[in-house]
């Protein structure tokens, strides 16, 4: 069965570092960063000063309706450095280069990159927005019908972070969007769906 556990990966990791003999950090810059040509992405702290490297922000709320009435910074909140279950820093560049050399078979084995990308259990019991939900290993599948994969891929939400990659197979395209706002690509990136399907769904 489907079940979120994001101590898994940090298992995964800890894993990796016993196999590799090197900290999780290297050996995903190594063997991904490195290999794929991702010279964008890297492993930041909050406390580091980098170019180029977007600060994250959280709406300040008031009122029944939850009206914005500022901003402030997400220092306090989101995860100081990141882990083996999350907190790399890319760029758009960056994961569209991820994405194509997964599914070229770049990264992992004939094998692995053909079950990487096929739906192993269903994540919803029932479909939603009209699309049987279902995951695989670390990627999550959105089907008409049993056999028809309209999107694969996965999101990343941190406080003041917000990040989807997805490709549409029958369209041959990758869609990558990133915020430093909480959860903001979330409607737009349906919003781009529905552009991309011709079928408008509504939450």
């Amino acid at each position: 069965k489907y079940q979120y556990n994001g101590a898994g990966y940090i298992l995964l990791g800890l894993l990796i570092e016993k196999i590799s003999g090197l900290s999780y950090f290297d050996a995903v810059r190594g063997s991904i960063f490195k290999a794929v040509g991702m010279e964008s992405s890297d492993f930041i702290a909050l406390d580091e000063v980098r170019d180029r490297v977007a600060e994250g922000y959280l709406p300040v709320k008031a009122g029944e309706r939850d009206e914005i009435i500022g901003w402030r910074r997400n220092i306090y909140s989101t995860t100081p450095a990141a882990a083996a279950d999350g907190g790399a820093t890319s760029t758009a560049g960056d994961l569209l280069k991820f994405s194509q050399s997964l599914r070229k078979g770049e990264l992992l084995s004939g094998e692995m990159t053909a079950a990487f990308m096929t739906p192993q259990v269903k994540s919803m019991a029932e479909p939603f927005r009209g699309y049987d939900w279902m995951y695989g290993f670390g990627n999550m599948f959105i089907l008409e019908g049993p056999d028809n994969i309209i999107r694969w891929g996965h999101t990343g939400e941190e406080d003041g972070v917000s990040c989807r990659l997805y490709y549409y197979p029958g369209l041959d395209l990758d869609v990558i969007l990133l915020g430093n706002q909480s959860w903001c690509t979330l409607s737009l990136s349906w919003q781009v769906h529905d552009l991309l399907t011709g079928s408008p769904q509504q939450l």
